[in-house]
């Protein structure tokens, strides 16, 4: 089942620039509230996590968007695969 409508916070997202060894590098919305935190191994390792974090609303958005066309195709075992991770990511699985 997929969700036209999401509960997570709206996107854009962004990486925070600072990155503190104990707390990591924040991901924060448009209005410079902060919704997530990555951790690393090092400094690059944090910023990179932060980034992939960052662009989660975007990507949910393009997956949905593909998963419309990949449904009219005849490819039943991908359209189901990405319906579960669409659910998984609008938080309907696993709660």
């Amino acid at each position: 089942m997929i969700q036209e409508t999401t509960v997570f916070t709206k996107g854009p997202w962004q990486a925070g620039i600072q990155y503190d060894d104990e707390f990591g590098c924040p991901v924060m919305d448009e209005s410079g509230r902060e919704v997530a935190e990555a951790k690393g191994e090092n400094e690059d390792e944090c910023a990179a996590n932060a980034l992939l974090i960052a662009a989660a609303p975007e990507m949910y958005e393009a997956l949905r968007q593909a998963f419309s066309l990949v449904r009219l195709m005849d490819h039943p075992e991908l359209a189901r695969f990405m319906s579960e991770t669409l659910d998984k990511a609008a938080g309907l699985v696993g709660r």
